[in-house]
């Protein structure tokens, strides 16, 4: 790898640039054409290209192919006429994620990219709560209200880590895909809609719900974590919560741009969609 700062360095990196033993996906990819200008782009499994191609199929559960050309990373990189970077983890963290980026900032700002005219970045968090895998000895303070405790989540994993990492550059932008928090960010360089909003927007549907959790991978170790601290109030209104989430996923199985495998992942269409947006939401930050 050429472009990512060396020695690798992740929080997964058991395996070298893998994700597991067997070795079949890798985490960091790259394209170097000599181009002017780089865009590094750092998420999760939306990033990283999950369902495209043949990529939910075994044995390898990876089509490089279709993915490298498909994915957002790469369209991006198209219409910024740049070489690219795609950092992912599939099933990640924003803890992970926003690892990432420092390790991805400290590179720019000590000059690791200085033979590019300019370096964009754009960071794509991924639904909160599964953080708590790792970190369950998180203390809230906020013990009765569902959303007064997401919001606290949401800034101590990650705002609180975005602000060890300032100044942000205009060229540094943020986005949640299919989640949501009611929290001001107007400070933080997030594009305004969710990768989920241009999907159902395209397709005339409209789902006006804030959910900053959908899927099993947030869902149960947020359970696990109200069941053993005792938040009997937030569990309760967490369950009502639970009855939005269900609505949701059926509108995400009826649109047409989300794949109907796992976190129901963008299709090609869908990443091409968010790469037409990235690229005017970023021309307005840095105008």
């Amino acid at each position: 790898m050429k472009l990512y700062p060396a020695p690798i360095e992740s929080s997964y990196s058991w395996y070298g640039n893998n994700h597991n033993t067997n070795g079949t996906r890798e985490w960091i990819a790259e394209k170097v054409s000599r181009k002017s200008n780089l865009i590094i782009c750092i998420g999760d499994s939306w990033t990283w290209g999950d369902s495209l191609g043949n990529s939910k199929d075994e044995p390898l559960f990876n089509d490089v192919d279709a993915r490298h050309s498909q994915f957002y990373t790469n369209l991006l990189a198209e219409k910024l006429q740049a070489d690219w970077l795609m950092i992912a983890w599939c099933g990640g963290t924003n803890d992970w994620i926003l690892h990432q980026y420092s390790v991805i900032k400290t590179a720019i700002d000590k000059g690791f990219y200085r033979n590019y005219n300019k370096v964009y970045v754009h960071v794509c968090l991924t639904e909160m709560f599964r953080d708590l895998r790792d970190h369950d000895s998180f203390q809230s303070i906020n013990k009765e209200n569902f959303k007064e405790f997401s919001k606290e989540y949401f800034k101590t994993f990650v705002l609180d880590k975005l602000d060890k990492n300032r100044p942000i550059p205009d060229t540094h932008t943020f986005s949640k895909n299919f989640w949501n928090v009611d929290f001001d960010v107007s400070d933080y360089n997030f594009v305004k809609d969710t990768w989920q909003d241009i999907l159902f927007r395209e397709t005339n549907m409209e789902n006006k719900s804030t959910l900053p959790v959908v899927s099993g991978i947030g869902i149960t170790p947020l359970v696990t974590y109200l069941s053993k601290n005792n938040l009997k109030k937030i569990e309760a209104q967490f369950s009502d919560v639970l009855l939005d989430v269900d609505t949701y996923i059926d509108a995400m199985n009826e649109c047409q741009y989300n794949n109907q495998y796992a976190t129901k992942h963008p299709t090609a269409e869908g990443h091409r969609l968010w790469a037409d947006y990235l690229a005017e939401a970023m021309d307005d930050f840095i105008k």
